[in-house]
């Protein structure tokens, strides 16, 4: 299966954007729900994209007892990051359970598993204080604050470990408009996430998620292959 058949299989497609002191990092994801996921074809993508055998191994089995599943590279294909997705773990009263978990290929050759944790709604004091005193683009937050509806759940989920102390608020029921974040040329687009803290390999960072195209995120892929 080339690259644009695994495209037309996917239900999920987004553009992020993550911003550090030393650079400004964009990505591609691509999602699928795990009982539709064509899982031989992935891991064979994986590998080919240079992805630990044993990593690979790993999220096969996670996801295929997960609800979804979803791969993520930039396009000097030098971070490359596998999902799974829990239904149950995103549900406001499962605090503490696993709602995302991340499988990363570091330069190194090593692994690193990075579990999202339920904490939540953003606008608890506790979680906010937490976001922004782990973001350098504070005035995001308040956008968002500004612009979501009370009774619409922003979910916030912390990742804390050795190599990883950050938060994402999935901010995508609120309907707010990508372009406040990304500028211009996405606007009419959907912000779907925000994140930040610090990461061992590049520092503290920043970063948004926009609802993309399958023709966008195909072209991106390809361009990060050629």
């Amino acid at each position: 299966m080339d690259i644009d058949q695994l495209v037309k299989t996917a239900a999920a497609f987004d553009l992020s954007w993550s911003l550090t002191d030393q650079m400004d990092e964009q990505r591609a994801l691509l999602g699928w729900w795990a009982d539709q996921a064509p899982f031989d074809e992935l891991q064979k993508a994986a590998l080919n994209w240079g992805m630990s055998a044993a990593m690979v191994a790993r999220w096969i089995a996670d996801g295929q007892k997960a609800d979804g599943v979803g791969i993520t590279l930039n396009l000097d294909m030098s971070s490359l990051r596998l999902y799974t997705h829990s239904r149950s773990g995103t549900a406001p009263e499962k605090r503490g359970e696993t709602a995302y978990r991340g499988y990363k290929s570091l330069a190194d050759g090593s692994v690193r598993i990075d579990d999202y944790k339920n904490c939540g709604d953003l606008r608890e004091p506790k979680n906010l204080a937490f976001a922004r005193a782990n973001s350098q683009q504070p005035q995001w937050l308040d956008t968002v604050l500004a612009g979501a509806p009370d009774d619409v759940p922003l979910m916030f989920v912390r990742i804390k470990n050795s190599g990883r102390n950050s938060w994402l608020a999935t901010v995508r029921h609120a309907d707010l408009d990508a372009g406040l974040f990304a500028g211009p040329d996405y606007n009419g687009r959907k912000l779907l996430h925000l994140a930040g803290g610090a990461d061992a390999t590049k520092g503290a960072f920043d970063s948004f998620y926009i609802a993309s195209t399958p023709n966008e995120v195909s072209s991106f892929i390809h361009k990060a292959n050629a």
